[in-house]
C-alpha cells in the first residue's frame, strides 16, 4: 500500500513539473550572469529524494528543525502549480547628485549576501522541497553587484539593484499516523531561488 501511495505522489509531481507556466522576463537596462543559486545535480537530487521518501527524521528529536512533533508522519511534494521570475528592491549602488560638464561614469561594484528560501502553510521539511524543487532552499551565498553606465554632460542619475528570484509554487501533503489512525493534511508553498541581480537607471 505505502509503495502504490508513493508512486501516485510521484506520478502527480511529475505531471506537474511538465505542465508548469514558463519564467517570466523582467525589463532591466542590465544584468549579472544568472546563476540559479543553490541549484543540485541530478544525482544529489535522486539521492535525496530517496532518503526524504520515507518517514521524516527532521521533525522527532530535533528541536532546532524547522518544525518539531513526535507523530510519526511524511512530507510529499504533490505538484508544481506555477515557476515565474519575479524581482525585488534591493539599495540604490549609486547615485549622481550634481551634473558634471563632461561625459562620466556612473559605477556600482558590491558584493552583497543572497539566499533562498521557502515558505508552507503547513508543517513542512526543508529536505523534501528541496528534492522536489531542485535547489537548497536554505543556500546562502556573497556575490558582486556590478553596473556601469556613462552619463553626459548635466545629466545626474541613480542605479538601483534589485535581486531576481526564480520562484515555484507548490502544493505539499503531510500523512500524519498515530495509535493506528492516518490523515492528511494538504497545504500550499512557495519556493524562490536567486537568480541574479537587475540594474534600473534612474534619470533625476
Amino acid at each position: 500500500m505505502k509503495r502504490r501511495i508513493l508512486a501516485a505522489i510521484m506520478a502527480v509531481l511529475m505531471l506537474g513539473m511538465l505542465s508548469v507556466q514558463a519564467f517570466a522576463v523582467e525589463s532591466f537596462d542590465g544584468t549579472t550572469q544568472p546563476i540559479g543559486l543553490g541549484t543540485l545535480s541530478e544525482e544529489d537530487l535522486a539521492v535525496l529524494r530517496t532518503e526524504t521518501s520515507g518517514e521524516c527524521t527532521e521533525c522527532s528529536g530535533n528541536s532546532n528543525a524547522r518544525h518539531y512533533n513526535a507523530m510519526g508522519h511524511t512530507h510529499h511534494v504533490l505538484e508544481i502549480t506555477a515557476q515565474y521570475q519575479t524581482s525585488q528592491f534591493r539599495k540604490t549602488g549609486a547615485e549622481l547628485l550634481e551634473p558634471v560638464n563632461s561625459i562620466s561614469t556612473l559605477a556600482v561594484s558590491e558584493a552583497l549576501g543572497v539566499s533562498n528560501s521557502y515558505t508552507t502553510d503547513i508543517e513542512f521539511s526543508d529536505s523534501v522541497v528541496t528534492a522536489a524543487l531542485g535547489f537548497s532552499v536554505s543556500y546562502s551565498a556573497t556575490t558582486t553587484a556590478s553596473y556601469s553606465i556613462d552619463l553626459d554632460p548635466g545629466e545626474t542619475a541613480r542605479i538601483d539593484i534589485y535581486n531576481v528570484f526564480n520562484v515555484k509554487e507548490f502544493d505539499c501533503l503531510t500523512i500524519w499516523t498515530f495509535n493506528g489512525s492516518t490523515w492528511n493534511e494538504y497545504g500550499e508553498g512557495l519556493g524562490k531561488q536567486w537568480s541574479h541581480f537587475g540594474f534600473k537607471v534612474v534619470y533625476t
